[in-house]
């Protein structure tokens, strides 16, 4: 899960969730305005420098960053939710029976 923190600038919280995840590598210290990209296999290889040998069966490949990529990542899917909550409350997103 991708969580923003709430700024003066930004006063909402933002929430990404992949599932189910085969693949992320994400340098989420410099993600600003987030954008999310769908990706071919081929645009997949040419970011990654060459041959991958991740299964990508059943997956969609996401590329994640702002005016550039600065991660992938393979998923079946994403949910998202923007809301009022703090960084350390629990997510709108998961819901667990207790």
């Amino acid at each position: 899960m991708l969580r923003s923190d709430k700024t003066d600038e930004h006063r909402t919280r933002v929430e990404i969730l992949f599932s189910p995840v085969s693949y992320m590598s994400i340098d989420c210290g410099l993600l600003r305005n987030l954008v999310l990209y769908s990706l071919s296999h081929g645009e997949l290889v040419g970011l990654l420098g060459g041959s991958i040998e991740i299964d990508l069966t059943g997956m969609k490949i996401f590329g994640v960053g702002n005016d550039r990529i600065q991660g992938i990542v393979t998923a079946g899917g994403y949910a998202k939710d923007e809301g009022s909550g703090e960084f350390w409350e629990p997510s709108s997103i998961l819901k667990f029976d207790r």
